[in-house]
């Protein structure tokens, strides 16, 4: 039977994720590390201040949200590939591991790379081929193999660097403004049908990327986030409102009544009518309650909502 693969917007991908790299429309914002390995010329690396001319034996390591983008210097088909990125996501290997002094010299390699290092020359080509070995499957030697990639780049001085700090700090705050304002976009629409695709737009990002890109800075996926978002407009509804069950569900964006109450169990075990009945002495001096947002949180278990 043939290993399960994971695909760049699939949520099973937790350390590691190796994808060709093609030309993109847009800049994109990446919540990972990520290594990039061209395999043939013709293609321009963009990063937030400066552009690349991407050519064989170069690794460029990336820190996350490095605003970076593809294009191509001639026209080529859109399925062209240029070579590898290698999105390696640090929190997964956790904190004890991290700051452990066996990996000391990959971490401060990492912290380097917010200005972008650029690794040339024949030093690299063994760290190269371990990339060719690397695949998309579960298997644990594809683990090892990473880890050893990063193992070996670290003993290597880059080049040069192809970006500076200071502009890397401010794209850091430009990703939190757009956190802020997803968040905010969600909670002003959640009657509308909203969709990965829908809030990407507004983003000027792909919709894998912008997954991605959520899911790393809010904690769970876009999808978990949405309907925690609904079932807890609803639970205010319940207690503050006289509102039929099947209203409030289409009030706070459920297209029916049977998935709203699906969702809504999953969540706090309970049904919407039975949450009512049990809170329903919530609603006396319900204007003066300030500990029911703290309540909700708590019941609902997730973060920064």
């Amino acid at each position: 039977m043939p290993n399960k693969k994971l695909l760049a917007n699939s949520y099973d991908f937790l350390m590691f994720d190796l994808q060709p790299i093609k030309e993109t429309q847009c800049m994109n914002y990446n919540s990972d590390y990520i290594l990039i390995r061209p395999k043939k010329s013709g293609c321009i690396l963009h990063l937030s201040n400066t552009q690349h001319a991407l050519n064989k034996n170069q690794l460029i390591l990336l820190s996350p949200f490095t605003p970076f983008q593809f294009s191509s210097t001639k026209k080529q088909s859109s399925t062209t590939q240029y070579g590898d990125i290698l999105f390696f996501r640090l929190k997964a290997l956790g904190q004890t591991f991290i700051d452990s002094i066996q990996f000391q010299h990959v971490k401060n390699m990492l912290k380097k790379s917010r200005n972008s290092s650029l690794f040339i020359g024949d030093s690299i080509n063994n760290i190269q081929s371990d990339i060719d070995t690397i695949d998309n499957s579960f298997e644990f030697k594809h683990v090892i193999t990473v880890l050893n990639v990063f193992e070996k780049l670290s003993k290597i001085s880059p080049s040069c660097y192809l970006s500076n700090n200071q502009t890397h700090l401010q794209d850091t705050k430009k990703v939190e403004d757009r956190v802020d304002f997803v968040k905010e976009f969600i909670n002003n629409n959640l009657t509308e049908s909203l969709s990965v695709s829908t809030v990407a737009k507004k983003l000027y990002m792909a919709n894998s990327t912008f997954s991605r890109f959520f899911h790393a800075n809010v904690g769970i996926t876009f999808r978990q986030y949405l309907i925690t978002k609904r079932v807890k407009k609803a639970t205010k509804y319940l207690i503050c409102t006289d509102w039929s069950i099947s209203y409030i569900g289409a009030e706070v964006g459920f297209l029916s009544l049977s998935n709203f109450n699906s969702k809504f169990k999953s969540l706090l075990h309970v049904t919407p009518r039975e949450y009512r009945h049990t809170h329903i002495d919530m609603r006396i001096g319900i204007e003066c309650r300030k500990s029911i947002k703290g309540q909700l949180q708590k019941q609902l278990n997730v973060p920064n909502l």
